[in-house]
């Protein structure tokens, strides 16, 4: 069986209605948003943690052998990894509602994979962000600040910290102690530049299994071998960057009305910033990222 084969027979869909129950009850979940920082940051599900960071820390999450476990202690700020296990793990994004639409080259399928090497049940929000949204409006977060004529928030680089965090666990991991590590006491809860709104969870006490009940359509698997993932992921996330070069990418992507990732400006040099004809029209973009010259 294929890596998306082994997804499917694992991954449980849950409606929106099971999560709105979660929330209003305030049973202890870890909802985990796919979505890029820059949507995220616009508007997202309460209590929600952004894990779809921008397309510097989604490359290294391709190229490296992440240790979720303490990834996702650091964001929720649990001490033991194995607290996470007995708490259900639920993914949105911004629209999709079955693992047949997810292609294997995206984030969220590397997601999906890396969550079930650690975790023995993991669920998908179908609908996913909007779906949910349309449904219970008032469970949502709406981020007032948005950019002047742009349908995105205000926005700024250092808001987005997930890239420092993973190289503290992938230094953690091989033994090393990277000079910029990130403390889970220091971190607490982390609160955007522009908004009071907490973008990472508080603390998160353990509960019981029966603590939560979704609503699925499938039936959960035995837990497969590493190495049957290994091989699907190798060949499905390739660098295409060398480390050097990836570690100063920074590309924002925002989501149109249709689900469709449209890209953000890329600072490639620094000097030199890759964006579309819409955004050398927009004051309001060449004035965040000190665009003053513009190339055709």
């Amino acid at each position: 069986m294929d890596a998306r084969g082994v997804l499917e027979g694992k991954v449980i869909c849950t409606e929106a209605a099971s999560i709105a129950e979660a929330l209003q009850l305030k049973r202890k979940i870890v909802l985990l948003d796919s979505r890029p920082f820059m949507v995220f940051n616009t508007s997202h599900i309460n209590t929600a943690i952004n894990i779809g960071g921008n397309r510097a820390f989604q490359r290294k999450f391709f190229q490296n052998q992440v240790p979720l476990d303490l990834l996702l202690c650091k964001l929720t700020n649990l001490e033991n990894p194995t607290e996470l296990q007995k708490l259900p793990i639920i993914v949105c994004d911004e629209c999709i509602d079955s693992l047949s639409n997810i292609r294997p080259e995206c984030f969220l399928f590397s997601l999906f994979t890396h969550l079930m090497l650690r975790f023995p049940v993991v669920f998908l929000l179908k609908g996913g962000f909007s779906g949910f949204k349309a449904s219970f409006p008032e469970l949502c977060w709406l981020n007032a600040e948005k950019v002047a004529g742009e349908d995105i928030a205000k926005y700024h680089q250092c808001d987005c910290i997930l890239e420092r965090i993973l190289d503290t666990c992938l230094g953690c991991s091989s033994g090393t102690n990277p000079s910029s590590e990130i403390s889970v006491h220091k971190l607490g809860i982390l609160s955007s530049a522009i908004t009071t709104h907490p973008v990472y969870v508080p603390f998160m006490a353990p509960v019981t299994s029966s603590s939560v009940s979704f609503k699925c359509n499938s039936v959960p698997s035995k837990m497969p071998p590493v190495d049957q993932f290994s091989t699907e992921v190798s060949k499905a996330f390739s660098p295409e960057l060398p480390v050097d070069i990836r570690s100063r990418l920074v590309f924002e992507m925002k989501v149109d009305s249709t689900g469709a990732t449209l890209s953000r400006p890329s600072p490639i040099l620094p000097h030199l910033i890759l964006g579309s004809q819409e955004d050398a029209d927009s004051p309001t973009i060449c004035k965040i990222y000190g665009i003053t010259h513009i190339l055709n």
